[in-house]
C-alpha cells in the first residue's frame, strides 16, 4: 500500500474521492461541513459521520472557601461546611 501525502487531508478539505476509496478512515472536518452534511440525510457522507470524541477528559471542582451573603456579610453555614474534608469528599462522578 502506498502512503498518501498528508496534505490532501488538511481540516479545511474533504477530499470524498479518498473516502469513497477507502483510502482514509478519518477525516476532521469543519464547522460548516459538519452542518453542511448533518443537515442532509442525502448526502452521500451523512450514513458516515459519527461524533469526534476527546481523547481525554477531566473533572474539576473549585471550592469557595470565603463565600459571603448577598448583603456582604460571611456564609457562615457553606464557610463551615466546606471547611470539613469529609464534605469535600461527598461528591462522586460516576460513569
Amino acid at each position: 500500500m502506498t502512503p498518501r501525502p498528508t496534505a490532501w487531508l488538511n481540516p479545511g478539505t474533504l477530499h470524498i474521492s479518498c473516502t469513497r476509496q477507502g483510502d482514509v478512515d478519518y477525516v476532521k472536518l469543519t464547522e460548516s461541513m459538519i452542518k453542511t452534511i448533518s443537515e442532509n440525510p442525502d448526502h452521500e457522507l451523512y450514513q458516515y459521520m459519527v461524533p469526534d470524541k476527546p481523547s481525554t477528559m477531566s473533572y474539576q471542582f473549585h471550592w469557595n472557601y470565603a463565600k459571603n451573603k448577598e448583603d456582604g456579610t460571611p456564609d457562615t453555614n457553606w464557610n463551615t461546611a466546606i471547611a470539613n474534608e469529609a464534605f469535600r469528599k461527598s461528591p462522586s462522578i460516576t460513569d
